[in-house]
Parts: structure tokens; sequence; C-alpha cells
């Protein structure tokens, strides 16, 4: 399995996953590392988690949905 990250729409890096990503007892970061490194210079505007995988067009779709809302 793979992951991947998206940016505005975009596959913008791919990597393989095993196991689970998260889970009971683990903390999940969004924007650094941990809450002290590789801090993200930005802002984080929706995160969404589904319980299966979208397809890059539904990623797509969801980005061109809400992006008026911010541009």
């Amino acid at each position: 399995m793979n992951k991947k990250v998206f940016m505005n729409g975009i596959e913008k890096n791919s990597s393989a996953q095993t196991g689970i990503l998260g889970g009971t007892g683990v903390a999940m970061y969004i924007g650094s590392y941990t809450p002290t490194t590789y801090m993200m210079d930005g802002k984080v505007d929706i995160i969404q988690a589904y319980n299966r995988t979208l397809t890059p067009q539904e990623i797509l779709n969801n980005y061109n949905a809400l992006k008026g809302r911010y541009i």
C-alpha cells in the first residue's frame, strides 16, 4: 500500500506504507513531524478522514468544490 500527499488537488508525494495509519494510542500530527519538529510554514484549512481510499479524481473534485471559499 502507498500513502500519498496531495496539495491543491494534485499528488505531490507517494511512499510505501505498511500497517495502519494512526491507531489507538498513537499520536498523529498535522503540519509537523512532532509537536515541536519540522513545523509547516503555512496554514492547514480542511482535514478530512475517510474509511476508504479516494481516487485522485475524487480528491481533485473535493478540492475544486471547496477552493472558492478561500481564493
